[in-house]
């Protein structure tokens, strides 16, 4: 491998173009065609060096970067090729990710990412005489070199992911986030779709089996979802159920968007409906691929019921709050289903680790035998909230309120007692439904939510004629 003569000739390439401008562009990238299989000749030694290229070749990250930025180096079918593949092995990045990007050992892989995100970016296009010149010299438009380098460049970065995929390597979310911000203007174009489809799924894999939660989508670029998402174009519809399952588990801004859409078209439907029955509202959420995915990926789950709650709070409607009612009992009707049928995934995974006590209770019970079964949900309650941050309090007293809210065989029981003198002469003996009771219509811990308990004793005594 002729080293020195070899860099001295790109180095002379890369400061021609730059000295003399776009005018006589053209005249150089002709000479660099003259001398293209000495290029694909280095880069087939290159790509057989030996394992450690890194400290073997010290400068050959800044002689590929180089090449990199030549144009018609990129725009060469063979060479664009040989160029990702010397990229991706002088970086070693199939191997031993870092964590983050801010580790020390990242910096080869991170400047491997980022020559690869250049790929994906189109060279500036000239529309100069040396470009015509050029253009005309290899024998097709200057647009059509351009789209043979691009599609090229997409092939190569496919076998790269699928690589990924095969392997079952995982990348840090930064690569994807930073590959996604360059594929914005791909979106709207459906001749890009199985290769935005494979960076979706490749970029989400991770997320789908986690049930860790964050407000923000950490592994596809924020702009990237919001495109896909609210430019009103047909790509995201048109994704494969792996690629909007990796979204929904990833980004909640895609959770809220699918919830507000269904509960828009249940709320404001396009024909005029009479007035529509839980069951209604049910089978209409049970045709929807989200509620169908929620039971397959439990981080969606997660996502959607911490958003389905958000909604309450921020949208006090009583036809808000039937709608995410009806939603979260069909949710834990589907999960105890699953239950029984031996699916391998517990009904608590599909929620957050902290209301786990109180779920198991709330789901095990198949029927109501006293109130020692209350005793068991007051006391989770009170565990639950003593365990908490002060901060956090509030958020999740709403979350309790509501799951208990979507079990109504547990107040229907209380009031079915309340009139059962026979079997319950004396109220001590309800005196723990009657605190579940109360807390379902006050959920406060505090002086008013024990006034409110004694005031509702005081009216069931008067009921009862005592």
């Amino acid at each position: 491998m002729e080293w020195n003569s070899f860099q001295e000739l790109i180095s002379y390439w890369k400061r021609s173009t730059i000295l003399t401008g776009t005018k006589s562009y053209g005249e150089f990238t002709i000479d660099i065609i003259n001398d293209i299989d000495k290029v694909v000749l280095f880069l087939n030694d290159f790509y057989e060096t030996p394992q450690d290229c890194e400290s073997q070749f010290p400068k050959g990250g800044t002689l590929l970067t180089d090449m990199a930025h030549i144009r018609i180096l990129v725009m060469h079918p063979i060479i664009c090729k040989l160029l990702i593949k010397c990229i991706i092995e002088y970086s070693k990045f199939f191997s031993n990710f870092p964590e983050t990007l801010e580790n020390p050992t990242s910096r080869i892989k991170n400047w491997c990412a980022e020559r690869l995100h250049g790929f994906l970016v189109p060279h500036v296009l000239l529309s100069d005489n040396s470009s015509i010149s050029l253009s005309d010299h290899c024998g097709v438009g200057s647009y059509d070199l351009f789209l043979m380098s691009f599609n090229e460049s997409v092939s190569t970065i496919t076998e790269f992911l699928e690589r990924i995929n095969s392997e079952c390597l995982v990348m840090p979310p930064q690569y994807f986030v930073k590959i996604t911000e360059q594929c914005l203007l791909f979106l709207e174009d459906l001749s890009m779709l199985k290769f935005i489809d494979l960076i979706i799924r490749t970029a989400t894999k991770i997320n789908l089996n986690n049930t860790s939660y964050s407000n923000e989508c950490e592994v596809l670029s924020c702009e990237f979802v919001e495109k896909l998402i609210f430019s009103g174009s047909s790509t995201f519809d048109k994704l494969s159920i792996e690629a909007k399952s990796g979204i929904w588990a990833s980004c909640p801004i895609s959770v809220e968007h699918e919830i507000m859409k269904i509960f828009g078209n249940i709320l404001f439907p396009t024909e005029k409906e009479e007035y529509m029955t839980p069951n209604n509202i049910r089978e209409i959420i049970r045709n929807e691929l989200f509620f169908e995915r929620i039971f397959v990926h439990p981080k969606i789950c997660h996502i959607c019921f911490d958003v389905l709650t958000n909604l309450i709070n921020e949208t006090p409607d009583w036809r808000i709050f039937r709608l995410v009612r009806i939603t979260i009992q069909f949710i834990f009707d589907g999960c105890i289903t699953r239950n029984d049928q031996n699916d391998s995934i517990p009904i608590t995974k599909y929620f957050s680790k902290s209301f786990s006590k109180l779920i198991l209770v709330l789901t095990n019970e198949n029927e109501i035998f006293g109130s020692h079964n209350y005793s068991m949900i007051n006391s989770s309650l009170n565990q639950f909230l003593t365990d908490l941050n002060p901060s956090d309090i509030e958020m999740f007293r709403k979350k309790e309120w509501i799951i208990l809210m979507s079990f109504p065989k547990w107040y229907y029981w209380i009031i079915k007692s309340i009139f059962d003198i026979e079997n319950y002469p004396h109220l001590n003996e309800l005196e723990a439904p009657l605190q579940y009771l109360s807390w379902l219509i006050y959920p406060r811990e505090d002086g008013f939510a024990i006034i409110l308990k004694n005031t509702l004793i005081e009216i069931i005594n008067y009921i009862r004629g005592k």
